[in-house]
């Protein structure tokens, strides 16, 4: 059986970050049938761009291509766009991340046990260290157990994320709003439905820790902001009592926390992350509309930034 897996990936201003993700995916076993790039960086990367064409034909694949705006879902839901028809499953990681020597092995063989899923959530790490594992393989997530995964080590079921309607656009890194994460939880309780979301934890993805190189304003900024995200997923699809408990609890955690270490940091931390949980619970129609100060998602909006061509299909090379 031929598994045709691609990557789709959103980019802004990583150049070499984006040619080293190619050249891991080019280099497994079985290279990508296509890889969908959908570049929203402020100034050209038209040598980035260069190299990966060199990159892609050299493996066979087919290279999709194109300028647009609008944050991390909008992204990616274009990358699907483009992969529709020329790919089974894709991949969703980031800009920053590389693909495990064994990823394609592992996708061909999860995706061959489990032909139906919606889908297939691989191990996410950093420096060897596994830092979201979605538990035995094969077992089927449900319920509060769709937090567990995340999306750069999410390889999904190309036709079944059309078919819902793809990431909402609404909510993720660099989107309109104050929600700034939660986009990949919500999608997949959308599509848990269908035909399943699996664990399948050999299919690993290397990338960056959530704090990675920010300065301590930084990571406040940045938990207040995916918290907010996480507060209008609950709302949405968990609401009740012990999910109201879980949005006050990092206050809880940032405290006790900071009682042993004398970290002022983590209680920060702990308190955007209660409060940012807080306005997206309690607000979230307003935390969908209105951009927060301090977003984390400043990168995904500089000026420059090309707009969404609206369209399947793309440049290929």
């Amino acid at each position: 059986m031929t598994i045709r897996w691609a990557i789709a990936v959103s980019t802004r201003n990583r150049p070499d970050d984006l040619v080293r993700l190619v050249d891991s995916a080019a280099r497994q076993g079985t290279p990508p049938a296509a890889i969908a790039v959908v570049d929203q960086s402020s100034t050209p990367m038209s040598e980035a761009r260069a190299r990966i064409t060199a990159i892609a034909s050299a493996a066979g694949s087919v290279l999709f291509w194109e300028n647009g705006g609008g944050g991390l879902s909008a992204g990616r839901n274009q990358a699907f766009r483009m992969l529709s028809g020329h790919a089974d499953w894709a991949v969703t990681t980031n800009d920053t991340s590389i693909l495990d020597a064994t990823f394609s092995e592992s996708v061909t063989q999860s995706a061959t046990t489990f032909p139906v899923a919606s889908c297939l959530v691989g191990t996410y790490a950093h420096d060897g260290t596994a830092l979201r594992s979605p538990g035995d393989a094969g077992h089927r997530l449900l319920g509060r157990e769709l937090w567990l995964p995340i999306e750069p080590a999410c390889v999904w079921n190309v036709a079944d994320v059309l078919a819902c309607g793809g990431f909402d656009e609404r909510i993720g890194t660099g989107s309109a709003g104050s929600a700034q994460s939660g986009e990949g939880t919500d999608l997949l309780v959308r599509l848990s439905g269908r035909g399943g979301i699996v664990a399948a934890p050999g299919i690993v993805v290397h990338g960056r820790p959530h704090a990675y190189g920010l300065s301590p304003a930084g990571r406040v900024a940045k938990d207040y902001a995916y918290a907010v995200g996480t507060g209008v997923v609950y709302r949405r699809h968990f609401a009740g009592p012990m999910t109201l408990a879980r949005v006050f609890w990092p206050a809880i955690q940032g405290v006790l926390h900071a009682a042993r270490t004398r970290d002022g940091v983590d209680l920060r931390c702990g308190l955007a992350r209660a409060r940012g949980r807080a306005y997206g619970y309690f607000r979230p129609e307003q935390a969908l509309r209105t951009c927060g100060r301090g977003n984390a998602s400043d990168r995904w909006r500089s000026p420059g930034a090309g707009l969404p061509t609206g369209r399947a299909g793309g440049t290929v090379s």
